[in-house]
């Protein structure tokens, strides 16, 4: 036993030993601080998200939409009024900035896509749709400084699209979408939804 202890004390390499275990400890801290970065930028996205979701179910914004339901419904019928329609414009703008918005964080990962997609898709799809069948996206992007305006909002579109498989809807349907929203009340109720 006394040449064991002698052999370990005297002839083993202490300073691979200590190298190596710190190299073990070093890298089990890594993980851990991945998985603790992964739980902060997860909590983020949520905060983030709960932040817009009040801004897009406020009673200013929901009067927005509501306004905004009711324009496009006739804008639908007659694509031409746009042009001369600067309310409308403005209206559909505000409601594209905020997408905008939602879009420029899912690109940057601030928040996450799937988020994204369980609490706008709906919104995003009819309002993009909507926007590019009257004309709205062809003539803000005519503009001398439009040709790049909601770009983020687009590729978001067409990245849920892509994944999820979205079909074009009617017109029977986008009126219907445009009929709810025109129907939202102060709490934000709306009748069935149609995705």
């Amino acid at each position: 036993m006394k040449i064991f202890v002698f052999i370990l004390c005297f002839c083993f390499d202490w300073s691979t030993f200590w190298t190596a275990l710190t190299a073990i400890a070093t890298f089990w801290l890594v993980i851990v601080a991945r998985g603790q970065l992964k739980k902060i930028n997860s909590q983020n996205s949520i905060s983030i998200l709960f932040n817009l979701e009040g801004e897009w179910n406020s009673k200013f914004f929901r009067k927005k939409r509501k306004f905004l339901a009711q324009g496009l419904q006739s804008a639908l019928d007659k694509p031409e009024t746009l042009r001369t329609h600067t309310t409308l414009k403005s209206q559909i703008a505000d409601i594209f900035i905020f997408f905008e918005k939602v879009a420029v964080l899912a690109n940057k990962d601030e928040i996450d896509v799937d988020l994204v997609y369980n609490t706008y898709s709906y919104h995003i799809k009819y309002f993009w749709e909507i926007a590019v069948n009257i004309g709205y996206i062809t003539q803000i992007r005519e503009e001398p400084t439009g040709y790049d305006f909601f770009i983020e909002f687009e590729n978001l579109y067409k990245s849920l699209s892509k994944k999820n498989g979205w079909k074009e809807f009617s017109k029977v349907q986008l009126l219907k979408f445009c009929e709810e929203e025109a129907n939202i009340d102060e709490e934000g109720n709306m009748s069935s939804r149609l995705l």
